[in-house]
């Protein structure tokens, strides 16, 4: 009898702190609206280094406009930055431009002077807003959507009077 009375506390007693531990768990795991959000965004925002690589928009310089961005992450917070346009035929005007920048979330942005230029990393791809004048050739802009097309980390970038120039924190 006392082994059976002894079994059924210890048995209640466990039943008792797996639920307890059970209900605290799921308290402590309740989050509000504005902390899933913000979870997801941190979700769904591409890793600092896996925006890293070349991202092309443009086919034929002789239709139209391209453009190259090459993407050096230097870690968790912080990319560098080579942007390479060119407005295409018949002027083939040009621009480029290069620098360091913070990322979070999946965006960063450039701003010197009149110059702001806004990246968006999603997927394979890279928005770029570019507004102000950041002193390219006349009627080049840097806006448009790009498409990663080699995912291997740039280690440097040849400017267009052939220097080549290494990316360095």
């Amino acid at each position: 009898m006392k082994n059976t009375i002894l079994t059924t506390l210890l048995s209640a007693s466990l039943i008792t702190g797996i639920s307890l531990s059970g209900c605290g768990n799921t308290q402590s795991q309740k989050m509000d609206s504005t902390q899933i959000q913000d979870s997801k965004a941190a979700q769904d925002a591409p890793s600092e280094t896996s925006v890293g690589g070349t991202y092309e928009f443009g086919e034929d310089i002789e239709k139209g406009p391209i453009g190259m961005v090459k993407i050096h992450p230097l870690g968790a917070d912080s990319i560098l930055f080579y942007i390479d346009v060119n407005r295409g035929a018949p002027s083939y005007n040009m621009g480029q431009l290069a620098g360091k920048i913070a990322l979070k979330n999946g965006t960063a942005e450039y701003k010197n002077n009149d110059c702001h230029v806004k990246f968006s990393f999603k997927d394979k791809s890279l928005h770029v807003d570019q507004q102000g004048d950041c002193e390219f050739g006349h009627a080049v802009s840097a806006s448009g959507e790009y498409k990663l097309t080699d995912p291997t980390i740039p280690t440097y970038y040849i400017k267009s009077d052939g220097d080549t120039v290494r990316f360095q924190p």
